[in-house]
This record gives structure tokens, C-alpha cells and sequence, in this order.
């Protein structure tokens, strides 16, 4: 994985646990922060699925991985103290992009963008799809989050996915309010049902459906 970032001239910023923190946009200024992020992380997961098949072919456990991305301002520089510092990023828009990665495992998905990367790299041939509406702790208004599905390079990936995902949102945000919730509540859980036939256990339209008697404002949570 580190020698993907590389490859993409990302910067390496520290190993936690069994896990890589990882930024574009600095030291150097970059238009296109936002696009080597989403292709590194699809490079990594074609590298996980490498891995996968070679171990457990050896007899190994299997091998997965979650990946969290977002855009936005942060600090970055040297942090710490005098007896020991080093180079990193800190602000609201890493918080996130680490609460991304950990979602991941409620959603079964593998690459989870917040709205501003999605925004920075929707037109650069990537296959996106709108999932939920999550609240950050500490913060009161929700942000949309997307998955990133795949590269639209006409491959037979690229076409299964967005057969699968990309021709229908999930239905997971309820726009209504007022009067309408009641109504609104129903059809979005009619569609999560004859959607969770086709996702697997656990996923997207799952969560959805459990969420229909619960409602906060205009959001299923």
C-alpha cells in the first residue's frame, strides 16, 4: 500500500496500528489532490484482491480493507513538541476522512468519499454512489457521504457495477418533511426491500429498511 502512494505522489504520514494515513496537496500544492486520492484507493483495492486470491491459495486467512477519503482544509507542518515532532495534517476534514474508513465496515463497502471529494472528482471518470447522510460528533449538520465504486473505463467491472449500483441511488435519504414523512417513510422502505435481494447481507438497502420507524428530522438514522 505504501508503494502506491508513492506512485501517486501522495504523502506518507504514519502508520496507526494496522492502518496508513496517507494525503495529497502537500508539501506541494495540487490541482488534482482529489483525483490521485480516489485512483490510489482504487489501485489498492485491486492490490487487496491480488493478495486475497495469492493467500488464501496458500492457506492464509483472508485479506480486506476499508478506505476513507475527504477533501478540505487542514493544518499541516511540523506537530509535536520539542523532544519529538513530526510532519502531519490535523483538522476537521482528516476527522472525517477517518470516521469514513471505520463506517465502512456498517455499509459493507470498501471506499467511502465525503461530499467534497466527490464534488472535486466527479468528472474525472469515476463511478460514484450516494449512500446516507451521517452526523460527525461534535458537529450539528449532517454531511452526504458516497461510495466510490469503480473507474468508467468501459470494462467489464466497470459496466457490472454500474449495472448494479450507479443506475439507482440507495435509498437511504428521505428529502421530505412535515405531512409527508409518513409517505415518504413507505415508499423508501419499498425500495430498500426490492433492493436487498440484490445487495448483500448487511449492506446499504438493509440498513435501510431498518431504519423505517425511526426518523430524525428528514433523516432515516
Amino acid at each position: 500500500m505504501t508503494r502506491i502512494i508513492f506512485q501517486t505522489k501522495g504523502t506518507l504520514d504514519k502508520y496507526i496500528g494496522d492502518a496508513v494515513m496517507a494525503f495529497w496537496g502537500a508539501p506541494f500544492e495540487e490541482g488534482d489532490h482529489a483525483v490521485r486520492a480516489c485512483s490510489t484507493a482504487l489501485i489498492m483495492m485491486r492490490r487487496v484482491g491480488e493478495l486475497r486470491d495469492e493467500w488464501q491459495a496458500a492457506g492464509r486467512p483472508p485479506l480486506d480493507i476499508g478506505i476513507g477519503l475527504n477533501t478540505g482544509t487542514a493544518s499541516v507542518g511540523n506537530m509535536g513538541s520539542q523532544l519529538r515532532y513530526g510532519y502531519t495534517a490535523m483538522g476537521d476534514a482528516v476527522n472525517l476522512s477517518s470516521r469514513l474508513e471505520g463506517l465502512n465496515k456498517e455499509y459493507r463497502t470498501h471506499i467511502l468519499v465525503g461530499s467534497s471529494t466527490f464534488e472535486a472528482a466527479r468528472d474525472a471518470g469515476f463511478l460514484f454512489r450516494e449512500l446516507d447522510l451521517i452526523r460527525v460528533k461534535g458537529k450539528l449538520q449532517p454531511v452526504t457521504i458516497y461510495e466510490l465504486v469503480a473507474l468508467k473505463d468501459g470494462t467489464r467491472r466497470a459496466r457490472g457495477a454500474r449495472q448494479r449500483f450507479c443506475a439507482r441511488p440507495a435509498p437511504v435519504i428521505c428529502a421530505a418533511s412535515g405531512s409527508k414523512l409518513r409517505t415518504c417513510s413507505r415508499k423508501c422502505w419499498i425500495a430498500g426491500r426490492t433492493m436487498v435481494r440484490r445487495e448483500p447481507i448487511g449492506s446499504v438497502a438493509r440498513i435501510t429498511c431498518s431504519r423505517r420507524r425511526t426518523k430524525v428530522g428528514t433523516v432515516f438514522s
